[in-house]
């Protein structure tokens, strides 16, 4: 998102940031989804196949499910707004402003 510049022939480095965007808000998404939802999911999957032998384990066992569910409908929403161009994005929010 900065980058790095050394003018030819000066000792000094210029740093500028990137103008557009939408390129700033899905390096973010792509980032934030790497490091904070991706290993969410990867425990849920593991919590998952947790055998239900009492009535906790299966209330336990629910709950994961539900968060799961929820984790992995995020995950494919936020694939699709990575992979979408900034008109739609732009469009969608104004419908939704409506």
């Amino acid at each position: 998102m900065v980058f790095k510049q050394t003018p030819s022939g000066k000792r000094k480095e210029l740093y500028f940031a990137e103008k557009d965007l939408w390129k700033v808000i899905r390096q973010i998404i792509i980032n934030r989804k790497k490091r904070e939802l991706e290993p969410v999911l990867r425990v849920l999957d593991e919590l998952a196949a947790v055998e239900e032998n009492c009535p906790n384990s299966e209330h336990f066992c629910t709950v994961v499910r539900d968060i799961r569910k929820f984790s992995h409908k995020a995950n494919q929403t936020l694939d699709t707004i990575i992979k979408a161009d900034s008109h739609w994005l732009g469009g969608a929010f104004l419908s939704m402003v409506r």
